[in-house]
């Protein structure tokens, strides 16, 4: 099953000067008021340049990402599996912003936890491809063998289009690197578990069908994917995974009372902004992410890497 971008053609990213502001953004609710006769996409691109520029100058940084535990409800989860603790990174980013250092730290403050899983669902590059470097170096000894697994996001696309530098570099690192397949992660003393995962919707080539081949039939499974609008091709599986992980909308990234994220890169509305989404018997954990798009500021959508603690589901978890 071939996965193509959405008809509906959502921005690829936050503030993406080419994207139509729609339905999915403040600026175009606003856009179709009178008073507002100014095209969105020239405020978007002005004021993302302009705010850049300006908290380069000032050297700032965003704050650290909130480390903190939740619990997950899943109504399918295999008592062997109950527990089981999963650290979701996504949407790093690295920048003058959120640098490599930044990542390095952020790596022992994940490791110290010492979750079962790392799942990093996608945007680890931005837009410069000299991070490559350092970048396994920052991500060397996340976790124990086995047990850290990537996607690719649109900015990893974009940055390297033929991946293979990025590949090379997350082998090296110790990270299971998903392009549409599936891999049995090492969780000693515990069922077995799979970890699928797809390209980007966007600037890859996303096959879900070659990934769940992978999968032993009948078997666990969780599934990563950059974009959460890949869980709409999820709901007519037979075999679901028991989680879906996703990142690429940042909450949002600046959220606004009343008016909510400027810029929503979804073509679902705010259906998949960020946190637990139960969607037709579907779990799918949204993360805000780690660092920044320009302009490189959050309001309202605070840096996160969730660590998730897996539960079964009981008679008081609404499914919808």
């Amino acid at each position: 099953m071939q996965l193509r971008e959405p008809e509906l053609r959502p921005p690829r990213e936050l503030f993406d000067s080419h994207a139509r502001a729609g339905e999915h953004s403040a600026l175009g609710r606003l856009g179709r008021l009178e008073v507002f006769r100014i095209p969105a996409r020239l405020v978007n691109l002005l004021g993302s340049l302009a705010a850049t520029r300006l908290l380069s100058a000032l050297h700032w940084r965003p704050p650290c990402p909130d480390l903190r535990q939740r619990e997950v409800a899943l109504p399918d989860l295999p008592d062997g599996l109950v527990g089981l603790r999963v650290a979701h990174v996504t949407d790093v980013h690295c920048s003058e912003f959120f640098t490599t250092g930044d990542l390095e730290r952020l790596k022992r403050r994940v490791a110290a936890l010492a979750p079962d899983l790392v799942l990093i669902t996608g945007d680890l590059l931005h837009r410069d491809d000299r991070v490559l470097a350092e970048l396994g170096r920052a991500l060397a000894g996340l976790g124990p063998p086995g047990t850290v697994f990537a996607v690719r996001g649109n900015h990893d696309r974009q940055v390297d289009p033929r991946g293979r530098r990025f590949a090379e570099v997350l082998r090296a690192a110790g990270v299971i690197l998903l392009d549409n397949t599936a891999a049995e992660a090492r969780l000693p003393g515990r069922p077995r578990l799979w970890i699928a995962g797809i390209d980007d919707i966007w600037e890859g080539e996303p096959d879900l069908e070659a990934a769940l081949d992978a999968v032993p039939s009948g078997r666990p499974y969780l599934l990563l994917t950059h974009s959460p609008d890949t869980a709409e091709s999820l709901l007519s599986l037979e075999h679901r995974p028991l989680l879906v992980l996703a990142g690429h909308t940042h909450g949002g990234q600046v959220v606004l009372p009343l008016f909510g994220p400027l810029v929503l890169p979804s073509a679902h509305g705010t259906r998949y902004q960020a946190g637990l989404v139960r969607r037709k018997g579907l779990t799918v954990q949204v993360s805000r992410g780690v660092g920044v798009v320009e302009p490189p500021l959050r309001i309202g959508a605070p840096a996160e890497v969730p660590i998730l603690c897996l539960r079964k589901a009981g008679p008081g978890d609404g499914q919808q």
